[in-house]
């Protein structure tokens, strides 16, 4: 599979209304800001994201909560967006929140195709409403469902079981400052082990690369 591409736009050409995509990055650090920002372009609607928060006010996915187009959000940490408190009050956007550690596994376990897990995290708290719960060796456990994607629409060359994954962008990035920094493609070496010099290659400032897992990812 061909993983370079031409730009943000092209990377999220196939996400579609109502799809389910993963957005990297852990707070403000490590998000695809250009992906983010052409997904907004684009104007998607109903989309299910799984993250783990949602941006703040005007930026990272904030963005796409402010135009409407976030329907469903699955994620750990909702503070520091009151826009998302308010969509979620009125039940505009409906909010799953899950333990750190729990989501981290979910979606490995997704990943890996394992359709559910059993973890002690959460029961006998609001967190294990609803689910199944048992008891092994004497401790009680909650199940949990891995966390699949969608493959909003596939093209010829494709696999139709490709899924949107958007991680970090590399090719233009904006401080939390507001001051814009470019990663510019350069050839350095640095000594390996043997001695000799091996060389390291920046992305290109002007290509997303996808990265090399499972499915189809951005």
């Amino acid at each position: 599979m061909h993983k370079v591409v031409a730009g943000a736009e092209a990377a999220i050409q196939d996400v579609s209304d109502g799809a389910t995509i993963m957005v990297g990055g852990f707070g403000l650090c490590g998000m695809p800001e250009n992906l983010i920002r052409a997904l907004a372009r684009k104007g998607v609607k109903n989309l299910t994201t799984i993250s783990n928060n949602v941006g703040v006010d005007g930026l990272g996915m904030g963005l796409l909560l402010a135009n409407g187009q976030i329907r469903r959000h699955i994620g750990t940490y909702v503070g520091e967006n009151k826009l998302l408190e308010q969509m979620v009050l009125n039940g505009t956007v409906q909010l799953d929140l899950v333990p750190q550690g729990t989501f981290s596994e979910r979606i490995r376990a997704g990943g890996a195709g394992i359709p559910a897990f059993f973890t002690p995290t959460g029961v006998g708290t609001m967190v294990a409403e609803g689910k199944e719960v048992r008891e092994f060796d004497g401790r009680t456990y909650v199940m949990e469902l891995g966390l699949k994607l969608t493959s909003p629409s596939s093209r010829p060359g494709r696999a139709t079981s490709g899924q949107p994954r958007l991680s970090q962008d590399r090719a233009q990035f904006q401080s939390h400052d507001g001051h814009r920094r470019q990663n510019h493609h350069r050839r350095s070496r640095t000594p390996g082990r043997t001695g000799r010099t091996r060389p390291r290659l920046d992305s290109h400032p002007e290509r997303v690369r996808e990265e090399n897992l499972p499915g189809r990812t951005i």
